[in-house]
């Protein structure tokens, strides 16, 4: 009996950690100025500057998760994402460092005039 109820407070205690809720990362918001070259088609270019942000992000942060949540409409692109592991702070930072550079898409090259964030 007494085996048997040490047993549950076990099980339910066990539940109850793994079942903890996890809190949300933090997600960094920028505005960032962009201009492709070369231009293509209206319909490729969320794909492109998707890619382009991620995949700059993902290479600075390595080993991390990096979450896009905005669809893309324009040049002027409001960022969304977080990195896990790393603070808005730290990610906000290395985003407006980009002004003057040029990252990578998959069919583009994107010349940065602006990053902003808050």
């Amino acid at each position: 009996m007494f085996f048997a109820k040490n047993l549950v407070t076990l099980i339910v205690a066990a539940t109850i950690a793994v079942a903890s809720p996890v809190k949300r990362q933090s997600t960094t918001n920028c505005l960032v100025t962009l201009t492709p070259t070369p231009e293509f088609p209206a319909g490729s270019v969320q794909t492109d500057l998707n890619f382009a942000i991620g995949h700059t992000v993902a290479v600075e942060f390595t080993g991390s998760t990096v979450d896009n949540f905005e669809p893309i409409v324009s040049y002027n692109v409001q960022v969304e994402l977080s990195v896990s592991g790393e603070s808005e702070e730290t990610v906000a930072a290395f985003i407006e460092t980009w002004p003057g550079t040029t990252i990578s898409g998959i069919a583009a090259q994107w010349a940065v005039s602006a990053a902003e964030c808050s």
